[in-house]
This record gives C-alpha cells, structure tokens and sequence, in this order.
C-alpha cells in the first residue's frame, strides 16, 4: 500500500469512528434537550385556548389493504434492488478494465459484477431493519456463494485461500464500517455526519503533510515558532489550522444536505442505500482510484429521474397517528421498526414528538436545527399556534415514494390542543397501551378524544399483562359515537415474538385483524 493509499485509508477509518462517536453523542445530547424545552417556561402567559375547530371536511382516502402494503414494499425492495444490479454491473466493468489482463469477457465481467454486488444485502437489511445476526448470516452465505463461483472461474494460480482472502479484504472492514454507523444509537445522524467529518480529517492530513514538507525543506522557517511552541504543540497546530479552514465551507456542505433533505431532492432510506455502497466503493476506491466511484452517480441519475415522476396527491394518501405511553422506548423502537417504517410506502405518519422515538424520526433538519440552536423554534407554545405548525409538516412523497414521520414539538402546556388538531387530520390511529395504568392521565385524555372523533376508521390499541384493559376501554366508550366498533384491542403476551406481534398489528391495521397479513418477512431489528 502506497503512501497515498494509507493516507485515505486512515481517513476512512477515522471518519467511521467519529462520525460514529458524535453520531451517538449528538443523538444523546438532543434526546437530554427534549424534555428540558418540553417543561420550559413561557416567556409570557398562553393567550385563552380559542374553541376547538373543527379541521375542514375533506375526502377520506381509501385506506390500504394488506396486498396494497406487500405491492408497495414489494415495488420499493424490486427498485432498490434494480439500482444495486445497475452499480454493480458497472463496478464490475470498472474491475476488468483496471484488472483484467487480455481483451474483454464477458464471462469474467458477469463474475466480478456478481462478486461486487453484495453491498445490496446490507441495503436491503438497513430498509428492512434485519437483525445483525440474520445480516452477518446473510453475507457470509453470499461470500460462500461468491467463492464457489470464483475458484470455478479462477486459474491454478490462484488458491482457494487467496480467493478467500481478497474477498475478506473486499467486504469486511466496509461491512463492519457500516454496522457502526447504523446501530439503534448512531443510524439518525451518523449517515449525514460521515461526509463532512471525512473532509475535516483529509483537511488534517494535509496540514500534517505541509508541516512535513516544511521539516524537509525549509527547516529554518519553523524556527520562529518553535522559539513560541513545543515540538508536540507544532505537531497539532498545523491539522487543526487545516481543519479551521475547512470548517466554514464544510458546515456550508453539512448545511446543503440539510436542505437538500427539505426540498425532498434526498431521503433518509436513500442516504442509507447510498451510505451501504459508498462505504464499500470508497473502500475499493482507495487502491483502485477515483473511477471506483463512478456507480454511485446511478444513485444521482435514480434520484434526478424519480423526482420528474408524477407523485400521487397527498390527500388520496391515509394518515396514520401514532400514540403511545411514554418511557417505554424499547417497545416504541421496535414498533418503529416493525411497523412504521413499512407504513411509510403506504401513508402518511404523525406523532407527538418525545424522547422515545428520537433514534427513529431524527432527521437532516431536526439534527442541524439542534445544532444551530434553533430546536425550540419548533415548539407549539399555544394552542392557536397549532394550525400553523400543522400548515409546515411535509405531506409529500420521497422520491422512492416512502411518505415521511411528521412530528409535533409541544410543551407541557400546549400538548392537548395538538393532539386534537393530529386526530382530526388522522385516519387511523395505532396506540400502543403496553404499560399503560389508570394514573397515566395523558393517554386516558387521548383515549377519550379518540371515542369522540368521528371520521377516525379504525384505532388499533396495543395491550400486554401489564395493561389496565378495564379502565382503558372504558375511557374508549365515554363518548356517544359508538366506538366499540373502531377499537380493535390487540393483546400481546409479556415476551411476544416481534416477528409476530408485527404481522398482527399491520393485519389490524389493514383491517383483518384475523386475516393472513403480508407475507415479507418481519424479523428483530439491529440493537
């Protein structure tokens, strides 16, 4: 490995690390910052809640079966996967032409565009949310199936201990930088701070190289600094002055894909596929050269395409709030990632904001709105500021044609009106009530404003052992509307399989609570 190979090497490394580490931090640092601006005091007194309006009649969508849920999932997986097929095809061109001795085969190129497609598994797991262990098994059954077909390929020269070392070589240290980058604590930002940390570390390289190039050539112009600073002082000055210099345009890049994420030009599941391929390029690219780069503009190319196409109204799209009882972030997460996150390629979510779902619903915006300051600008602090709040949620599609988490930043005191506004706008409900007990004053009012809202379809509640189930389905039925039939109480048993408790809430939600429910397999995501 050349000099210039180790250098962009160790920046890879670094930048994986950090970006990692300040992922994790950052994500910490905001979910502490939630309650504090929660329970913050008001600069002046509430002006008087005005009435309730009630929000203006519009058509109710159809809402989505279950095989309209597998068609969609199925359309979004097929794409991803078509896109992968595309990068890896072209990877492979780029490998006999840098590689290959002898003219062109189309044998050899078809082997080596299957041996480089294996970053679409970890693509796929990140939108799918597999487990580590079923990701891991994945690949290694992919590096089996990829060395049978090498050593069938390969000449005597080459051993099988070769073959399974450059395979090694090819997929291990990506596949462990993107595991790092997209555990439960880090996935939110870690994607978004890789590029510009990569840029402030190459920024420290070089200023480490200027310095050495100094030392070699022209020794006597230190001399006035070291008559003020250490030699270990010299040795810091030089990066971090490098790094100083960066640090404006960088946070002007940082910023770009921040704004780039609101003008819906990029999407958080894109910013993934593209982070699974990229690790696994960039890795390629540090002994190949830039050209090891160039299937990623199939990702622009995809982007650019797919924001030409005609979106479906959002109007015609259900609207699914999601309601819970608060400090259970285990049994949140996994419904996230269970159920969510496959609701997006149907409908429309949104959601009180709290601390809870932070690792699932932080984005581009919420990150660096944190970062600038500007967090508590999101805030309702009355009631009549609810419409406006509500006017700025996204109802548009990604162009992947997902449809994005909308969060309500409310305060103690402005929380109810808030929720009445969601509920009125919502669809479908999905509560989850494991926990939930008669001094839990917050979900009993949601379940009263739930009874008395009459264009809601369907609300699936989420019950456990732990449920009062008598005190939270008489709540339910307070109102005149006849809600019995709306409710549909799903109880799951204390240590309920995830796989499990997945396929009947989307059945509920589809509404066949006791039907088949899609059969895309729904396994334990990633700690």
């Amino acid at each position: 490995m050349d000099n210039l190979s180790g250098k962009l090497i160790t920046v890879y490394l670094l930048a994986t690390l950090l970006a990692a580490g300040a992922a994790a931090w950052l994500v910490h640092r905001y979910r502490s910052a939630l309650p504090r601006l929660m329970r913050a005091p008001l600069a002046a007194a509430a002006p008087p809640a005005a009435a309730a309006t009630p929000a203006p009649q519009r058509a109710l969508p159809p809402l989505p079966s279950a095989a309209q849920w597998q068609r969609a999932e199925r359309r979004l997986i097929v794409g991803l996967l078509a896109l992968s097929a595309l990068m890896a095809l072209t990877h492979g061109a780029i490998t006999q032409w840098l590689y290959a001795e002898g003219p062109w085969s189309w044998p050899r190129f078809w082997m080596f565009s299957a041996l480089l497609a294996w970053p679409a598994l970890p693509a796929i797991a990140l939108l799918r949310r597999w487990s580590r262990l079923r990701l891991v098994a994945a690949l290694l059954a992919w590096s089996a199936a990829a060395w049978v077909l090498a050593m069938l390929r390969s000449t005597e020269a080459q051993s099988g201990v070769t073959v399974a070392a450059w395979l090694a070589f090819a997929m291990v240290l990506p596949t462990l930088a993107l595991l790092l980058l997209t555990t439960r604590r880090t996935r939110a930002a870690a994607p978004w701070l890789w590029p510009p940390i990569a840029v402030l570390c190459a920024a420290a390289i070089v200023g480490m190289d200027l310095l050495v190039w100094f030392v070699d050539h022209h020794a006597a112009a230190l001399m006035p600094l070291w008559a003020v600073v250490s030699p270990l002082w010299l040795l810091l000055l030089f990066p971090l002055a490098f790094v100083a210099l960066a640090w404006w345009p960088v946070g002007r890049f940082a910023r770009g894909l921040a704004r780039a994420y609101a003008a819906r030009r990029i999407s958080d599941l894109m910013v993934l596929f593209s982070a699974a391929w990229a690790l696994n390029l960039g890795f390629d690219a540090i002994t190949s050269g830039p050209w090891a780069l160039l299937p990623l503009l199939w990702i622009v190319a995809a982007l650019a395409w797919a924001g030409r196409q005609p979106a479906p109204a959002a109007a015609q799209v259900p609207t699914l709030l999601v309601l819970r009882v608060f400090q259970q972030d285990a049994n949140v997460g996994a419904l996230f990632d269970d159920v969510i996150e496959r609701w997006r390629a149907v409908g429309h979510t949104v959601l009180i904001a709290g601390t809870d779902v932070v690792g699932q619903t932080l984005d581009a915006a919420d990150l660096f709105d944190y970062l600038d300051g500007h967090l508590a600008a999101r805030f309702v602090r009355h009631a009549d500021d609810v419409p406006q709040r509500l006017a700025a949620f996204d109802w548009l599609p990604d162009a992947e044609r997902r449809w994005r988490v909308n969060e309500c930043y409310c305060h103690d005191s402005s929380w109810q009106a808030a929720l009445t506004a969601l509920v009125q706008r919502a669809d479908l409900v999905l509560m989850d009530l494991r926990g939930f007990a008669a001094h839990n004053a917050g979900c009993r009012f949601e379940l009263g404003v739930l009874a008395a809202a009459p264009q809601l379809r369907r609300v699936v509640a989420l019950t456990d052992p732990s449920t009062d189930l008598a005190v939270a389905k008489a709540d339910a039925a307070t109102a005149a509307v006849a809600a019995a039939s709306r409710f549909v109480w799903i109880e799951l048993p204390a240590r309920a399989k995830r796989r499990d408790a997945a396929r009947r809430v989307i059945a509920a939600l589809a509404g066949a609570p006791g039907a088949a429910p899609p059969s895309l397999d729904m396994r334990p995501s990633a700690a």
